[in-house]
């Protein structure tokens, strides 16, 4: 099923993401990641990634390259990967939100999302904080490899300061 996971900045929602996906091609489903842009940028990736076309081609209309696009999904199952999709256009989310209702596979992350159109349509898995021994763990471990020793002291300092968050704990 499609998926939506939101998070704050820095909490793994691209974590996540790279790991499940890593995880879904070793089982060899058909992935497709595209990278936010304009309709034509993304029609344009996902043309080249399904094989429609090469990037050296001459490339149709957008709306011709749309209809192509959208017919190639329908044939095949595969799962198109999206992170930071809250920076997607909005004629670009109604048209995935038109391929998700053709049953279309989406793994969207966005930071924080919004409520309306695809977003709305998606199961929404939000990663909460991680809890304080978590942190500590990483604090640590990060302090380790740094060759930093820090007091428990400092440690308690540095994760009262993150609030949950990896990417902060990290720096």
């Amino acid at each position: 099923h499609s998926i939506l996971v939101v998070g704050k900045a820095g909490i793994g929602v691209s974590a996540l993401i790279k790991f499940v996906c890593e995880e879904l091609e070793n089982k060899n489903l058909r992935i497709i990641r595209v990278a936010p842009g304009s309709m034509k940028q993304i029609l344009v990736s996902l043309a080249v990634q399904l094989g429609l076309y090469t990037e050296d081609e001459r490339l149709p209309t957008s709306p011709r390259l749309q209809r192509e696009v959208s017919e190639n999904l329908k044939s095949q199952k595969t799962l198109i990967v999206i992170d930071e999709a809250n920076r997607l256009a909005v004629p670009v989310r109604g048209w995935l939100e038109e391929l998700h209702e053709s049953g279309q596979l989406f793994l969207l992350g966005a930071k924080p999302a919004l409520a309306r159109d695809i977003f709305l349509k998606l199961p929404r898995m939000e990663l909460k904080p991680l809890d304080y021994e978590h942190i500590r763990k990483i604090i640590q471990e990060t302090a380790e490899e740094l060759e930093i020793e820090l007091t428990p002291a400092d440690v308690a300092n540095l994760q009262s300061r993150c609030a949950g968050n990896p990417m902060l704990a990290r720096r």
